[in-house]
Formats: C-alpha cells, sequence, structure tokens
C-alpha cells in the first residue's frame, strides 16, 4: 500500500532472535527480541539454506516451516525497490514479504519508535 521503507528504517531488525510465531485466522506475526514485530496479511516466501524456496498463501492454514526459523538471529535486511521486506537470518534461511496491494495493507512493522504500514 505504502511501499517497503527504505533500509535505514528497517535497521531495527538487525541482531534481533525471532522468538515467537503467532498464527491467526487472517494473518501470520513474527515476534522479536527488542519489541520488534511484523504482522503478515500476504505471502511469504521463504528461501531456505540450500535453496529449497516455499511460496505460500494462507501459510498459517498450510505449512509448518516457518518454525524453522525461530531462535535465529536476522542478520541482514533489504528494502528491494521499495516493494519487497527482505529479512535474512544468521541460520543462512531468508524471508521476503511482498507490498503486493496498492489498496490494501500487506503488512505492519512495529517497533519501539512507531507502527511502519506497508
Amino acid at each position: 500500500m505504502y511501499g517497503v521503507p527504505s533500509e535505514n528504517k528497517l535497521n531495527c531488525f538487525i541482531g534481533k532472535e525471532l522468538i515467537q510465531i503467532c498464527f491467526g485466522s487472517t494473518h501470520i506475526i513474527f515476534r522479536f527480541t527488542g519489541s520488534v514485530e511484523i504482522s503478515i496479511e500476504v505471502a511469504v516466501k521463504h528461501i531456505l539454506s540450500d535453496g529449497r524456496i516455499h511460496i505460500t498463501d494462507e501459510s498459517w492454514k498450510q505449512e509448518t516451516w516457518l518454525t524453522l526459523l525461530l531462535g535465529s538471529t536476522v542478520n541482514s535486511v533489504n528494502s528491494i525497490e521499495g516493494k519487497i521486506l527482505r529479512l535474512g537470518f544468521s541460520h543462512g534461511h531468508i524471508i521476503e514479504i511482498a507490498d503486493e496491494s496498492a489498496e490494501y495493507e500487506s503488512f505492519q512493522i512495529k517497533t519501539d519508535e512507531g507502527l511502519i504500514i506497508v
């Protein structure tokens, strides 16, 4: 909806450990140390360290692979063309979350500094 912000605003993820994943009927919430979280209402692309890719819509109903991310730390963050948030984790996995709609929210990022709506 509003686009993915620049890396400067996303550096809050660096060094944060993913400590909880909450599954809802319409979204997933990733909670990190340091009061950082992402509430996702779109598909998540998960690239495993061996190169396999999982892309799911409504992954909270279909897949359990997201739990592989628990306990790992974010070591890279990128905003790709203002449309995709990419988080790289300490164990080599990557997730990508896209701003898919011009009309509706795709995801929200909550930090100590406030709420970023994408």
